[in-house]
């Protein structure tokens, strides 16, 4: 089996831009397992910690789940490594990239989503 990731900004960036291809209420378990991410000291434990949740998601690809999903995974990421290296040397104004929009756009759900489960539940009168 082959090393994935190079470190866990790399796993943290390549997974962030995937998923955008999956639906909102996926974004609640990677954003928890980032949250824990930040506590945790040594790479390897956080590249752990983020990419188990993140392959239990692979199910939602039926590529994935044909091919297998470290083979979908070898294939992927050196395709997004190499897009978000492009992106890193050409990126002028983050306004007008759609690489950047997509990674806010995942960032502020992912926040959302995390807020809203530690929220209390409202009690309404009757």
């Amino acid at each position: 089996m082959t090393k994935l990731f190079r470190n866990y900004e790399e796993c943290l960036n390549i997974i962030i831009t995937m998923m955008k291809d999956f639906e909102k209420n996926h974004l609640n378990r990677i954003g928890l397992a980032i949250n824990v991410c930040d506590s945790l000291q040594n790479d390897k434990d956080k590249i752990f910690r983020l990419y188990t949740p993140f392959r239990e998601l692979l199910w939602e690809i039926p590529e994935a789940v044909s091919l297998g999903f470290h083979q979908y995974m070898e294939k992927k990421v050196p395709e997004i490594r190499e897009t978000l290296g492009y992106h890193n040397e050409n990126c002028k104004n983050p306004l007008d990239c759609n690489i950047c929009i997509d990674r806010i756009t995942i960032l502020d759900n992912m926040h959302e989503a995390i807020y809203n489960e530690r929220e209390r539940p409202r009690i309404y009168a009757q």
